[in-house]
């Protein structure tokens, strides 16, 4: 059995003079294209990039582009090196996104439990010592 990686992508706007973007990590290029286009098209309970793509012209003045496949197979690699990516292109759209809040506070207790376990790992090798 073959793993399929994910695939990092940019939502980009057909008119030049928007210039916000999103980025985004998927298994399946196709069905996240649809899952963007449908929360679009649906205004229900939109989030601030679906609002925004559908203020903008609506899903059809959009395009959604892979950039590159990433030897990547699971969802929190993923997330890791979309945050990695995010902090070094600053698409504006992924700022007021909940997924990239829920990264970003991922990556914060992510840097909290290792500051503890190295403040543990002194504390151990003063003993030792």
């Amino acid at each position: 059995m073959v793993k399929k990686g994910y695939i990092l992508y940019k939502i980009i706007c057909n008119n030049p003079n928007v210039s916000q973007f999103y980025m985004g990590t998927t298994k399946n290029f196709i069905r996240r294209k649809q899952f963007h286009k449908e929360k679009t098209l649906s205004h229900k309970d939109n989030d601030y990039l679906h609002t925004f793509i559908y203020n903008n012209g609506g899903f059809h003045n959009w395009s959604m582009i892979q950039l590159k496949k990433l030897d990547i197979y699971t969802k929190r690699e993923a997330d890791k090196e979309l945050y990695n990516i995010i902090l070094h292109e600053r698409p504006s759209l992924n700022f007021n996104n909940k997924e990239y809040n829920n990264i970003n506070n991922e990556n914060i207790q992510l840097k909290r439990e290792n500051q503890e376990l190295k403040k543990m790992i002194e504390l151990l090798t003063d003993l030792i010592i």
